[in-house]
């Protein structure tokens, strides 16, 4: 496909399966579905006429990323095509690799979208430091003389890329950011009004979603702030006449109908939480599917439909058990579906659960099953009806493939992860705090072993292992909790530590473990011994024998007792 079809051809006009699509945002072939938001897509295409970068952001679940996706990018694509103008558009998110996230996306446009030696090309154009979007873009076969709308979704991901893997490179993608603002990235003066493309040029516009809670974070990079503060639109909150029409125009649509009734109730229900949006449309997509199901003709959703089936928050959690009881088949893949989860979501420094996407190598190489298991496994909960979790399935999975929740209302109502006591965001979060503890540990283990160079004797070596795990009673115990978990090297790399370090302190605590046990033995049967003598002798009268066994017995409690402090008390 050239880059001319995909800029002059519209999001088609075929109807989606069905009128809602569930958790996951609205696609961009979804628009003829999407209500509700008309105003703020007029109101961010006439921010987009006058300046080159728009900047959304807004809660979790307040619908930023539907909104451009099934709004925004549709709507610049029909409305402009009717005035001869053709419009190219990509979306990114940076994901585990922004600059070659950006450059799939380049070469998709030409056409070239598996073609690596060409993403390695355009990934190395936007390494440059005096790169911006319009440099790159006007490198790219088919875009001289065009206009682009870039969409980079979901930025707060960019933060964890920075911190768990490349400062530089994040850095170099927030420089082409910044310099999305003026064709030299300046910051000064009035926003630029809208250029005369010529046959050359590329006219460059870019849209940013992000969590708000993530704003902070923008001041640590230079430029971004005054960037966002010059740019920014945060998504306001959805009417009450724009929710209903969201909840009952797709039905309409569809030759079916949700009652007045029903929707206000939907609408009561989750206002002013922050999953309101993905809740209503999730809700929706469950009882449509029942009720096609059920229904011989027209589909119409009543408040009875609920009756039997709780909150909202209910229904999600409901549908997800299912799910994965429809997966089971043993405790293996009980586990392997755990672990999975726990593996795609991790909890903030301010104690908020979000999204942790990973690619498939990286779930393989922590979870407790095989790869195909696993991918029978993401399929189900991927599948058409389901998408609980991102690509959708008709997106093929491969080793690099990107696997992510696709809301964290899931993460917030399915009672398995979210269950105080033993939910698994919970057990992943105590099993971090123990790894942290463990590390700690193992490094001031080390520090203990090096400090004892002039110790070369390895009968007293062992002694002074011996004493370390004694003073340390919690050890053999974390040893064996980590011992239980597969893969436990790959999984520690999320949470730092030196897993070297770490093993070497299990093999000591291992052997000490065996080794206090014997002492403990040992210790009884002295005991017991001196305990049995003495009462013999206590029996026999025979004095001088009592009183040997009496010394007998409090020599061998005084040596235990000393052999305890020594242990206890004792130092490295």
């Amino acid at each position: 496909m050239t880059l001319a079809t995909v800029s002059a051809k519209p999001s088609p006009l075929t109807l989606p399966a069905r009128p809602y699509p569930g958790l996951r945002p609205f696609e961009a072939d979804e628009w003829m579905i999407f209500f509700g938001r008309e105003n703020m897509i007029d109101d961010i295409i006439e921010r987009l006429a006058s300046q080159r970068l728009v900047f959304i952001h807004g809660a979790s679940g307040c619908g930023k990323s539907s909104l451009v996706r099934a709004g925004v990018l549709p709507k610049l694509e029909r409305q402009h095509l009717s005035h001869g103008v053709s419009w190219a558009t990509c979306t990114m998110r940076p994901s585990n690799g922004p600059l070659w996230n950006l450059a799939t996306e380049f070469a998709r446009l030409e056409g070239r979208a598996n073609d690596n030696e060409r993403i390695d090309e355009i990934t190395r154009i936007c390494n440059r430091r005096d790169a911006t979007f319009a440099s790159v873009a006007g490198e790219i076969e088919g875009l001289a003389g065009k206009r682009l709308c870039i969409l980079v979704d979901q930025f707060e991901e960019l933060f964890r890329f920075e911190r768990e893997v490349s400062r530089e490179e994040a850095e170099l993608f927030i420089d082409l950011v910044v310099g999305a603002i003026e064709p030299g990235g300046e910051l000064l003066g009035p926003p630029a009004p809208r250029p005369t493309v010529s046959e050359h040029d590329v006219d460059i516009r870019v849209v940013i979603t992000m969590r708000s809670e993530f704003l902070a974070d923008c001041a640590r990079f230079d430029g971004l702030a005054e960037a966002i503060n010059r740019t920014q639109y945060l998504v306001p909150r959805m009417s009450r006449e724009g929710l209903l029409r969201a909840i009952r125009r797709p039905a309409q649509i569809y030759g079916g109908d949700v009652t007045l009734d029903l929707a206000e109730r939907l609408i009561a229900e989750v206002r002013g939480r922050e999953d309101e949006l993905p809740l209503i449309q999730h809700g929706l997509m469950l009882l449509w599917e029942e009720e096609t199901t059920r229904a011989q003709g027209k589909n119409k959703l009543d408040a009875a439909v609920l009756e039997t089936r709780g909150s909202l928050a209910d229904l999600l959690s409901w549908h997800a058990d299912m799910v994965m009881d429809n997966v089971v088949k043993d405790d293996l893949q009980k586990r392997a579906i755990e672990y999975l989860f726990r593996a795609l979501i991790e909890q903030t420094a301010q104690r908020r659960a979000v999204r942790r996407p990973q690619s498939f190598r990286e779930l393989v190489a922590v979870s407790n099953v095989g790869p195909q298991e696993l991918k029978a496994i993401i399929d189900a909960f991927r599948a058409d009806g389901v998408s609980f979790l991102m690509p959708p399935a008709s997106i093929e999975i491969g080793d690099e493939t990107i696997i992510d929740i696709s809301h964290e209302a899931l993460i917030r109502c399915w009672k398995k992860i979210a269950a105080p006591a033993e939910g698994w965001l919970k057990r992943e979060t105590d099993a971090g705090i123990a790894w942290s503890l463990l590390a700690l540990e193992a490094g001031d283990f080390e520090d203990a072993k090096n400090r004892r160079w002039y110790f070369t004797n390895i009968w007293l070596s062992h002694v002074l292992d011996l004493l370390y795990v004694w003073q340390r009673p919690r050890l053999p115990e974390r040893s064996r909790w980590l011992q239980s978990m597969p893969k436990w090297r790959q999984w520690s790399t999320r949470y730092g530590g030196d897993p070297e370090f770490v093993e070497k302190l299990l093999k000591v605590s291992t052997r000490a473990t065996r080794t206090i046990d014997r002492i403990r033995i040992a210790w009884l049967f002295i005991a017991g011994f001196a305990t049995v003598i003495l009462i013999v002798n206590i029996i026999g009268l025979q004095t001088t024998i009592i009183i040997t066994g009496i010394i007998f017995a409090i020599l061998a409690f005084l040596a235990g007792g000393v052999l305890y402090l020594l242990i206890r008390y004792g130092g490295h």
